[in-house]
């Protein structure tokens, strides 16, 4: 309020009070106010107001000023970086590893790494990715042809997925029956309708993999039920889903029996199926609904970025973590180097751990050579350990620590993998160590 406004209302207020005591006789006389009290009340009246009014417009000022954010003004770097992350907005996923990674390490009644190792899968017994990165995951789904499975790069490179890559990514089965060339099973099948029963009256289209994934982790025992949910989660996860919602896929469901023997599937050939049935999402709130994982650890482990070195290791699935993935898409978003990275000698890569059906001469001389190198590795380092346990020996006779450690030795010599059935543990028939008792083989 103006202070003018004041002053002229409490003149008004002054001159009716005033008006109204000469015209009212009754009122006495000790009533009246002295004209020299009444100035000086007017006088510090006025001069309250006045001090109220100048702080409320100091303080509508204050307010004005601070509601008005001084907006910042970018240079051009940063402009440029803006227009860098608005050119790979965040790409979400409807086959992302989350589900996956909750259920193999939230199951506790059933032994997984035992379980991996029987189907083939025991790279997952430590599988460390949870997501993966959004705007990386846009460059290499926006730049993966579907036709040629080539996956560009900047100045015009590129490098190529295939069944074999696949399995040097995910360390699945390799070779083998073709998972959809096996006999479907018949609709109306009771086998589906358990499966479906587990759910607990969803529907099938109402399925998604968390439902799938919190059924493994209730799970008390690995039977066939776990067998076709665990491996319908994978190639959900790793795959693709049936559907823009996440609709599951029921490929696993569909030509998986209890007869199937599940390491004897080209599981790398149905994770090559998927990823060339993908498709780029048509706008830029649709979801991706194929194999987001093997996209983004294809671009990982076929670029040398030299800032962040990462051994290169076989499957890829076992080095990466999403730790590792974050601090990679990190430093390159902030250097705007997605795709500029020289590409790796594929010629310098390890071998891939993992099963492999149906092996070929090249891969049994391979294989052979990787024996020989490994065994002579073995051999050199025994004979230096051997070196160091003598001294240690006769520099500390009797040390427990030390004696507890030449048990250990002896444990891991004592008995070498059995080949072809052979006895090669150095023991006769009845048990006794034909090295310590002298007696030939």
């Amino acid at each position: 309020m103006s202070v003018w406004i004041i002053v002229v209302e409490l003149l008004i207020a002054v001159s009716s009070v005033s008006v109204s005591v000469k015209k009212d006789d009754s009122v006495k006389e000790e009533d009246i106010l002295p004209e020299g009290v009444m100035k000086q009340l007017v006088n510090k009246f006025l001069k309250s107001s006045l001090v109220k009014a100048e702080t409320d417009e100091e303080n509508e000022s204050k307010l004005s000023k601070k509601g008005k954010k001084k907006e910042k003004v970018l240079t051009p770097s940063e402009i440029q970086h803006q227009e860098y992350l608005q050119k790979w907005p965040i790409l979400q996923a409807r086959s992302a590893p989350t589900a996956l990674h909750t259920a193999i390490h939230g199951v506790k009644n059933v032994d997984m790494q035992k379980f991996f190792v029987e189907i083939g899968f025991g790279s997952y017994v430590r599988f460390d990715i949870t997501k993966i990165l959004g705007r990386l995951g846009r460059y290499v789904v926006e730049n993966f042809d579907a036709e040629t499975c080539r996956l560009k790069l900047e100045g015009e490179r590129f490098f190529e997925a295939t069944v074999s890559k696949v399995h040097e990514l995910l360390g699945i089965p390799i070779g083998g029956q073709s998972l959809l060339s096996l006999e479907t099973r018949a609709v109306g099948d009771e086998f589906d309708k358990v499966w479906l029963g587990q759910f607990e009256g969803k529907s099938a289209k109402q399925l998604r993999v968390n439902d799938i994934a919190n059924k493994l982790i209730e799970s008390k025992e690995v039977d066939f039920l776990f067998k076709v949910n665990f491996l319908t989660l994978f190639t959900n996860t790793m795959g693709m889903v049936a559907g823009m919602q996440g609709e599951i896929n029921f490929d696993v469901l569909k030509h998986v029996r209890e007869d199937t023997d599940i390491r004897s599937i080209d599981w790398c050939d149905y994770i090559f199926h998927c990823l060339k049935l993908s498709k780029k999402p048509s706008t830029l709130t649709n979801k991706y609904t194929g194999p987001y994982t093997l996209l983004e650890l294809l671009y990982l482990d076929s670029t040398n970025y030299t800032k962040l070195p990462v051994p290169r290791t076989r499957p890829a699935i076992k080095q990466w973590s999403t730790n590792l993935m974050s601090q990679r898409h990190d430093m390159e978003l902030k250097e705007e180097y997605f795709g500029m990275s020289e590409l790796f000698d594929e010629s310098e890569l390890p071998e891939t751990e993992g099963f492999v059906a149906g092996c070929s001469s090249s891969y049994k001389k391979d294989l052979l050579k990787n024996l020989e190198e490994k065994l002579a590795v073995i051999s050199n380092e025994r004979a230096c350990f051997e070196e160091l346990l003598t001294t240690a020996g006769l520099e500390f006779p009797g040390d427990l620590d030390l004696i507890e450690l030449h048990k250990k030795y002896v444990q891991i010599f004592k008995h070498p993998v059995a080949l072809n059935g052979e006895d090669l543990d150095g023991d006769d028939d009845n048990g006794n160590d034909r090295r310590l008792s002298g007696t030939d083989p």
